[in-house]
């Protein structure tokens, strides 16, 4: 709670202090739930009833999370916290509120009856002072120098979980506006690449009926085969932007039948008549169907596409989720492969077979089901892509 008079607008570092509140993105919102169990624990620390985690606002102070029976917004000028911050230090220590100025003449009201208070200041990454974990009590005491020193590691702790708050924020304000970019761009590109396949294909048709040197025919192929590799490319993706904005419909999912599906619909064989994908033992699961086929259906591809046959899937019960597992019978891959199998725009080796989207693709849907995807080695000798799903969906989607 602060100082009579508040720090104005004008002060060049108090304005800077507000910007960097400001970015924290937390202005309007309720405790912060991950912070709620801070104030009991400082509480204890410090032997004293009651604790909080404050933000000194450029006209009020409030808390984000408090076990005190005080309002959470408060008038600045009430702020003990504000007086506390301008103070500077690692952790400031009012043994009686009453008789030590400047905090003696803060109007608190009377009915709190506060008499100790000790606050130990959040800072953001950029080392301005932001607000308090602080402690309080309606008995004058003192804090030893070992536990002052809990209370500003506590602070600590608190002030990195605030800059991650923030970090997570812009990054997913920014993901949010890739993904509109992304399918507004591909809509916008979708009707005019379709009128373009359409004439090349009645293009190549009609070259093969009149008689042009092979190279007119040949140009008119290579645009069509360009034609549709940039269509494939702005239909991923669309799909990719649109995985991020649909809510998940989970329910209860027939993987071993998606996976036949998926063999059937690229109906690839090798010699002998054997099926290029064998479909062993999977489990029912509970996903959104039509994002889980998608995903079993690019990682079936791929590994057709950059393996050898036969492909085999199955399914590894691993207690609170299921594993499952493609494996080809190719070459492998190398640790540098790995590491940039699920980048958007991978392509391994820029092969126009592949838009690079589908892995990361399947990387978000796999994420947004709460799970993990990855490759390694496989016992076959090729690769081994493998996803898990957790058995309760609720523990993990995003």
């Amino acid at each position: 709670m602060g100082p009579t008079d508040a720090p104005t607008v004008a002060d060049a570092g108090e304005a800077e202090r507000l910007e960097a509140l400001r970015e924290l993105g937390l202005d309007g919102e309720p405790e912060t739930p991950d912070l709620t169990g801070i104030p009991q624990l400082a509480a204890q620390v410090c032997d004293r009833p009651w604790a909080g985690v404050s933000l000194v606002q450029e006209d009020t102070h409030r808390f984000i999370a408090s076990n005190a029976p005080f309002p959470d917004v408060l008038p600045r000028k009430q702020s003990l916290c504000s007086r506390a911050i301008e103070a500077g230090g690692s952790c400031v220590v009012v043994n009686d509120i009453t008789v030590e100025p400047p905090y003696d003449r803060i109007p608190i009201p009377e009915e709190y009856g506060l008499r100790f208070y000790a606050g130990a200041p959040l800072r953001s990454p950029g080392g301005h002072e932001l607000g308090t974990v602080c402690v309080m009590d309606q008995e004058p005491g003192s804090l030893e120098e070992p536990t002052r020193q809990a209370l500003s590691t506590l602070s600590s702790f608190v002030s990195l979980h605030l800059a991650l708050h923030q970090r997570t924020n812009e990054l997913q304000a920014v993901n949010e506006e890739l993904s509109r970019f992304t399918s507004f761009v591909s809509h916008e590109l979708t009707d005019p690449l379709s009128q373009i396949l359409s004439n090349l294909d009645m293009l190549t048709a009609d070259l093969a009926e009149v008689p042009v040197e092979q190279d007119v025919r040949e140009l008119a192929q290579e645009a069509f085969a360009g034609a549709r590799w940039m269509d494939r490319l702005v239909k991923d993706l669309l799909r990719y932007a649109q995985t991020s904005d649909r809510r998940l419909e989970v329910g209860e999912v027939d993987l071993r039948a998606t996976a036949e599906d998926a063999a059937d619909m690229l109906e690839h064989r090798i010699e002998g008549g054997t099926r290029a994908v064998q479909v062993g033992d999977l489990p029912m699961v509970q996903a959104d169907a039509n994002l889980l086929r998608r995903v079993v259906e690019n990682l079936v591809r791929n590994a057709l596409q950059h393996g050898e046959p036969p492909v085999e899937i199955h399914g590894e019960d691993e207690g609170e989720a299921w594993r499952i597992c493609v494996d080809d019978h190719g070459p492998g891959l190398s640790r540098d492969e790995r590491q940039e199998l699920f980048e958007l725009f991978a392509t391994g080796g820029g092969s126009r077979s592949s838009s690079g989207i589908g892995l990361a693709l399947c990387e978000r849907i796999v994420h947004r089901h709460g799970g993990d995807i990855g490759a390694k080695a496989a016992p076959t000798g090729g690769a081994r892509f493998w996803f898990t799903l957790p058995k309760d969906p609720v523990s993990g989607a995003r």
